[in-house]
């Protein structure tokens, strides 16, 4: 069955547009069809991290105003047979009905197994308009007491709106930083937010060198690539060893 999941962070910075193209990559090197949309309007990023920025002819913002139907708007990666982009508009002044987005959930949700929603940073109108259209979420947060406060606020949002599962991913953690930072724990980071931790993805400098480039970071040598690719794995119902991270406990 198919499946629409939304990636949310508190604020800005927090590497959530990243984490989302490395598991839309992932999942479809698991075998998912897989559609990537990017919903923050405005500020148009994921085509980027996924590579396909030169490729951009349509976005959402044609196909929720009713100029092009949704296929035409999706790009189908070249390296990632099953991941198809959708991104988003470069315009922040169009404004659209929520019954729109609604019914593009639903066409994508039926041609796809899995649809993930980059939505906007922060708890703002963009994320409040395409929050009810998913069925799971992940809120990216960063080891950082502003982080985690303003993603306690995210998660607050989130639950409110009555997404059944919402699960926190921990990005750009960084042992030697934990170490000297004795006060902060990952056990903490669940308790402060409330919520269950699905995965750890480490820090790691070919992510911002990938993101420069316009080059998946599936398609470096990475360990945050092989931490999101471990991510996709549990979401595939696959048991996977946490035997890296012991240590950031």
């Amino acid at each position: 069955m198919s499946e629409v999941i939304l990636i949310a962070s508190g604020k800005g910075g927090t590497g959530k547009t990243a984490v989302t193209a490395a598991l839309a990559c992932a999942l479809a090197r698991e075998g998912k069809r897989v559609a990537a949309v990017d919903c923050d309007f405005g500020l148009r990023n994921l085509d980027i991290a996924l590579g396909l920025a030169e490729q951009v002819m349509f976005d959402i913002g044609d196909v929720l105003s009713g100029r092009v139907e949704s296929e035409r708007a999706l790009l189908r990666h070249p390296d990632f047979p099953g991941l198809s982009l959708m991104p988003s508009t470069a315009s922040s002044g169009e404004r659209f009905e929520p019954e729109s987005f609604e019914a593009l959930a639903e066409s994508l949700r039926e041609e796809f197994d899995i649809v993930l929603l980059d939505a906007p940073a922060g708890i703002g109108s963009g994320l409040r308009f395409i929050a009810p259209e998913a069925q799971r979420a992940f809120i990216i947060t960063t080891p950082d007491t502003p982080c985690l406060r303003d993603s306690a606020a995210a998660a607050g949002l989130l639950e409110e709106t009555g997404i059944p599962d919402v699960r926190l991913i921990l990005n750009r953690v960084d042992k030697k930083r934990l170490k000297r930072k004795s006060s902060w724990s990952v056990d903490g980071a669940m308790d402060e937010l409330g919520l269950r931790l699905f995965g750890l993805v480490r820090e790691d400098v070919a992510v911002a060198d990938a993101f420069s480039a316009g080059i998946p970071l599936l398609l470096t040598k990475s360990q945050a690539g092989k931490d999101v690719s471990d991510i996709a794995a549990r979401l595939c119902g696959k048991r996977v060893s946490n035997s890296r991270f012991i240590g950031y406990y």
